[in-house]
């Protein structure tokens, strides 16, 4: 079972109203999500083959983070997803509005060299080929387009990618409000050696870095003051509170 908490904007709505005690609410917005998740999957989804309409990249991946498929069918439909990357020899064809979406699902469903294969590409179309061409921001689309007409080079939408580093890679994802709780589970790309990151919580600096050293992985984690953390390391699941931590494996 996936550690990452994806939701509809129904079920959003629903977890709001249980918040605020509002049970009529609640029931409507779960009821309105069941209904469209399964219109959705009438519409659009073959569950022999784990392909979302078009079977795009984009479908694909958006479908597998909303966790509206099946749990059976989401092992083959993130497999179609990654097979249609590798035979397109890692050229995106997911736009700005679901590239995000492609490196958290790629990740989260066992293709992290895939993900890692293609932040690192730096052929047209990549996030490298925009820093080649001198980009310090995310352009609306991937070529370089000079001319005004639907060419901002400053429009990351959905096309920023800066959650994967923290939530994966460093694996920092908060569990409970402000950062109470956290999940450490860092994942650790084979040509990557090294991770540093901070994010600044409400109750101080979280930390995470992680670095390879002659066959070694050795993971530190500084959590603040009232943060309690899992941190998944060599395999397991280890529960602590505020400090310094160190795992080696």
């Amino acid at each position: 079972e996936s550690p990452y908490s994806f939701t509809t904007v129904d079920e959003l709505l629903a977890d709001f109203a249980r918040r605020l005690g509002k049970e009529v609410d609640v029931e409507k917005y779960e009821s309105l999500a069941a209904s469209v998740r399964q219109a959705i999957l009438n519409k659009w989804f073959d569950e022999k083959t784990g392909v979302v309409a078009t079977g795009s990249q984009a479908c694909q991946a958006f479908a597998l983070w909303l966790g509206i498929l099946p749990e059976d069918s989401r092992v083959k439909a993130a497999k179609h997803m990654q097979e249609d990357l590798v035979n397109n020899d890692y050229r995106i064809t997911t736009g700005n509005l679901c590239t995000r979406y492609l490196f958290d699902i790629l990740t989260e469903y066992g293709y992290i060299e895939d993900a890692w294969k293609l932040i690192t590409r730096e052929e047209y179309p990549s996030f490298g080929y925009m820093i080649e061409q001198e980009a310090t921001t995310i352009w609306e689309r991937f070529e370089l387009k000079k001319h005004p007409g639907m060419n901002s080079h400053s429009h990351p939408m959905y096309g920023a990618v800066g959650y994967w580093f923290y939530a994966y890679l460093a694996g920092i994802v908060p569990t409970g409000p402000g950062y109470e709780t956290v999940r450490i589970k860092p994942y650790y790309p084979e040509k990557l050696l090294s991770v540093t990151a901070n994010v600044a919580t409400p109750k101080g600096d979280l930390t995470v870095r992680w670095v390879k050293r002659y066959g070694q992985t050795h993971l530190y984690v500084t959590t603040p003051f009232g943060v309690r953390a899992e941190i998944y390391a060599d395999g397991k699941v280890h529960p602590h509170g505020s400090g310094s931590h160190h795992f080696t494996f």
